[in-house]
């Protein structure tokens, strides 16, 4: 992950969104225009960085940032303010009619069995 300060500019990444983004809307496995864009994006960083494209971990953190096709797992701390969006927009749905999922229903109250058969050894 890159701090704050060592990210591009969003008019550099606005540039690389209208030039080299659009283009893989058609074709989002295309290598080359992908490589075009992380090119594009390493190049962008306000510090020096590479790309690689190499699907290995790099094990130890390089000197430099260095974008891999590597999968990565990112994690990142959820605060009040976006569980408070995500039940605001559910209480929306909700008031605007939204039907309550059948599994959700059978969290919050009493539902009977959609079969109206009981089920055995239970």
């Amino acid at each position: 992950m890159l701090e704050t300060q060592d990210r591009p500019n969003p008019t550099q990444l606005n540039d690389i969104e209208k030039e080299d983004v659009m283009v893989l809307v058609d074709n989002p496995w295309d290598a080359v225009n992908i490589a075009r864009v992380l090119c594009g994006f390493s190049n962008a960083l306000s510090v020096p960085g590479d790309y690689s494209p190499s699907f290995e971990h790099a094990g130890v953190p390089p000197e430099k940032p260095v974008i891999r096709l590597a999968p990565a797992l990112i994690l990142r701390k959820r605060t009040r303010q976006t569980f408070e969006a995500f039940y605001n927009q559910i209480i929306d749905q909700i008031k605007k009619g939204e039907e309550i999922p059948e599994k959700v229903r059978r969290i919050i109250e009493i539902v009977e069995d959609s079969s109206g058969e009981e089920k055995e050894g239970g």
